[in-house]
């Protein structure tokens, strides 16, 4: 399959399986419930491709190089090249295949090739910190193995530091002053947009959890 094909695939495979844990414990699926967990099965892809950032930094740095030197005018062709290129099911969780996510989003924000960036230790950081808090929290709205205002507690730690980051990651592009090498276009898709869900939904499960912290129920969840 392509990469995309790839992504969506795996996508598809965490919320079939979150949302039927959850219809089998509680035979609904509520708004809250869908938003919150199709929010973490995305933040558990990109925690592995954010470890996978860790493990192949330098092969990022020579991709990095690659791309800027042969695409200069046209940082899009290499997303679109990695998008569609086709990857074999032996190599469908390959760190190296997939840390050409970070290589090619390096075109906009080179910070994702420099081991030494605020960028790089950031996502390294969100893939390995949220990764089992993520975990539990995602299995506990389904399961309750924790009470309501624990879990939330988790939730809350956990949400604020998504969405503090992002927008720390955010004024450091801004007062580094990158946005003035990228086009108007590229700034909004690839920096805000490609970012924006940590921010907004991190924000919007902050006020989820808090109201299961401060009325010690899942209600939200199941009704």
């Amino acid at each position: 399959m392509r990469v995309i094909s790839w992504i969506i695939f795996f996508l598809i495979a965490l919320v079939g399986a979150s949302f039927s844990l959850h219809y089998l414990m509680h035979e609904k699926l509520t708004l809250t419930y869908t938003l919150v967990a199709f929010f973490l099965c995305l933040n558990l892809l990109i925690c592995f491709w954010e470890i996978c950032l860790f493990l192949r930094i330098d092969f990022i740095a020579e991709r990095n190089a690659i791309y800027t030197r042969d695409h200069l005018d046209d940082k899009n062709t290499p997303v679109n090249d990695f998008m569609m290129r086709k990857v074999p099911i032996s190599k469908a969780l390959s760190p190296t295949v997939w840390s050409e996510i970070w290589a090619t989003y390096s075109q906009f924000d080179g910070s994702y090739a420099d081991r030494r960036t605020f960028g790089f230790a950031a996502d390294i950081g969100n893939g390995f910190w949220t990764l089992i808090p993520g975990l539990i929290f995602h299995i506990g709205l389904s399961v309750h193995f924790l009470e309501a205002r624990v879990l939330g507690l988790i939730g809350l730690l956990m949400f604020y530091q998504m969405t503090y980051m992002t927008a720390l990651y955010w004024v450091s592009f801004i007062v580094n002053k990158r946005y003035e090498r990228l086009k108007f276009s590229e700034n909004m898709i690839y920096i805000l947009g490609t970012n924006a869900p940590w921010f907004i939904f991190g924000l919007y499960c902050m006020w989820v959890c808090l109201q299961m912290m401060m009325t010690n129920s899942y209600a939200p969840f199941i009704q």
